[in-house]
């Protein structure tokens, strides 16, 4: 009996052990089978990589069913953040900064097919050869997001599933200061122009 006893206690474990590895193994297979499969190839987009690279990584997430112009008006708006101060001055760093787009929070690697990311790149390109494009916000269309109701310069493009804007501030009040000192500034402007045509 007193050799019985160690017997089934070593048993109990191993059944046991048994269990949580097939268990384990279960819900590794059951995890993979809903994982997305990619049928084109995976780019890593991090931090780590060019600012082309970078680039061409947020436009295609951002912006890829857009076709190139879409691409490329996102990526102009990474290099005017980069440019305004108010952002970090790398647009890699402008891209992975937090809560700025919302894909560098949940993947850091792409599914892309190879049209898609071929226009990422030359968007990518285009935007670095066209330079900042001074919007400095955008949001989907489909959706309207409270901050967007303090925005001025207001843009939207055919076929861009996009609204950008130029200046966006922080409540009502400092939206009204805003568009008083630019009324007055133009008023000066008119006044000044005039007298120079007489």
């Amino acid at each position: 009996m007193k050799t019985l006893k160690p017997l089934l206690t070593l048993g109990m474990i191993l059944v046991a052990l048994l269990f949580t590895v097939s268990h384990a193994e279960a819900a590794k297979k059951k995890r993979q089978s809903r994982a997305p499969r990619c049928a084109g190839k995976i780019v890593n987009c991090s931090n780590t990589g060019s600012i082309d690279h970078c680039l061409a990584c947020n436009a295609h997430q951002e912006a890829a069913s857009e076709g190139l112009q879409g691409m490329i008006r996102v990526s102009r708006v990474v290099l005017t953040r980069a440019k305004s101060g108010l952002y970090p001055r790398n647009a890699c760093s402008v891209i992975f900064q937090k809560a700025q787009f919302s894909w560098t929070a949940n993947r850091r690697a792409a599914c892309v097919s190879d049209k898609s990311w071929t226009q990422a790149k030359k968007a990518a390109e285009v935007a670095l050869q066209s330079g900042p494009s001074g919007k400095l916000y955008f949001h989907a269309a489909y959706v309207r997001p409270r901050w967007a109701r303090f925005c001025v310069g207001r843009e939207r493009h055919a076929g861009d599933d996009h609204i950008y804007y130029s200046k966006c501030f922080r409540d009502e009040q400092q939206m009204a200061r805003y568009k008083r000192t630019t009324r007055s500034s133009s008023r000066v402007a008119d006044v000044s122009d005039s007298r120079t045509s007489r």
